[in-house]
């Protein structure tokens, strides 16, 4: 598992990797906010360009 987390780390961008940083270092405020409530919020603006884009 060590060796392939080395792996993706090593094709991860730079900025990819400290987004990740941050997280796993500020845990204990990542493990509060809810993932499923992230995802619809995602959708949400997602649905809204798309409309701003229909003629």
């Amino acid at each position: 598992m060590k060796i392939f987390k080395n792996r993706l780390r090593n094709k991860m961008s730079d900025e990819n990797l400290a987004n990740s940083m941050v997280i796993y270092i500020e845990k204990e405020t990542a493990d509060k906010f809810d993932s499923e409530s992230i995802i619809e919020e995602f959708k949400g603006l997602k649905e809204a360009d798309q409309t701003h884009l229909d003629p």
